[in-house]
């Protein structure tokens, strides 16, 4: 991930309110937390969550680090279906592809398979 142009994390988000900075994704191999994204050296250009809840908490969790540091951040702030999440994915990449920047492409796939509480941040 340090120092990738786009990174695709399509998992479990946990927003913790008591400590923000524990906030994080679910991975096979153990959890990703906040503050170990605000250890790279270079964090990714763009960063899509196709997860639930990943903007969750707004500037005091995931969201936080990755604006700080830079990245734009594509995530939800409510729980996503699994199968709809998959066709909002592949249009997101189809639009970004055809060279739409990030919220035009975000946008678009939305009116097309349906808004599912993605936003583009930064």
């Amino acid at each position: 991930m340090d120092g990738a142009e786009l990174v695709h994390i399509a998992a479990h988000c946990r927003f913790r309110e008591d400590s923000p900075m524990f906030s994080g994704v679910e991975l096979a191999d153990g959890p990703l937390y906040a503050y170990d994204l605000d250890r790279l050296a270079e964090p990714p250009r763009l960063l899509v969550l196709s997860a639930c809840e990943g903007a969750r908490g707004g500037l005091i969790g995931l969201a936080a680090v990755l604006l700080r540091r830079g990245t734009a951040l594509v995530a939800s702030t409510t729980p996503v279906p699994d199968a709809a999440a998959t066709r909002l994915m592949a249009g997101l990449y189809e639009r970004l592809a055809a060279g739409l920047g990030v919220a035009a492409a975000l946008a678009e796939a939305q009116r097309a398979h349906g808004h599912l509480g993605f936003g583009c941040l930064g």
